[in-house]
């Protein structure tokens, strides 16, 4: 997981240039929604308006984190998301399950999320995932991991967002 900024620099445009997964768009606690006074539980079916991905992107401390499985990662066909440091993606958040969610690939280009039957729950596009199902997720679903907020994007419309922000000043 890495800043944004690091990407929309001359050296990380190459990386993005050659991503073949999609990412999540993490990093927006503390910056677009600011602290929770309260931890999503289970009894909770409501959501926090979060603004669109396009929106995000232009916020300071925003990080990108590709899908990949990593070394960590025992198992081979999963891609999971948690505080526990056997995770993919790593979010430190209290609202967070060690292992919290998994994303699976279904063909080349289908991605599904399943909830890991995490405490606080998992939600996208404001719609709470029954733990352990598979549900179909695509470019621009806005996902929270209990409290935490993030966005799944292709790396096309990562490519094509990041252009039409244009270069970093300065």
């Amino acid at each position: 997981m890495r800043p944004l900024s690091e990407y929309r620099q001359p050296e990380g445009a190459a990386e993005i240039a050659e991503l073949d997964v999609p990412v999540l768009v993490v990093g927006l606690r503390g910056n677009v929604l600011g602290p929770s006074p309260e931890y999503r539980t289970s009894t909770r079916e409501d959501t926090p308006p979060i603004p669109s991905v396009s929106e995000a992107l232009r916020e300071e401390g925003i990080l990108l984190a590709p899908l990949r499985k990593s070394a960590r990662n025992p198992y081979e066909n999963f891609i999971f998301v948690g505080r526990a440091s056997t995770c993919d993606v790593i979010l430190r958040d209290a609202s967070v399950s060690k292992t919290h969610a998994v994303f699976e690939r279904d063909g080349d280009a289908l991605w599904k999320l399943r909830d890991n039957r995490s405490h606080n729950g998992t939600w996208v596009n404001y719609a709470r995932l029954r733990p352990n199902a598979r549900t179909p997720v695509a470019s621009g679903d806005a996902i929270l991991f209990g409290a935490y907020p993030a966005y799944l994007v292709s790396p096309e419309d990562l490519r094509r967002m990041l252009a039409e922000m244009g270069p970093i000043d300065g």
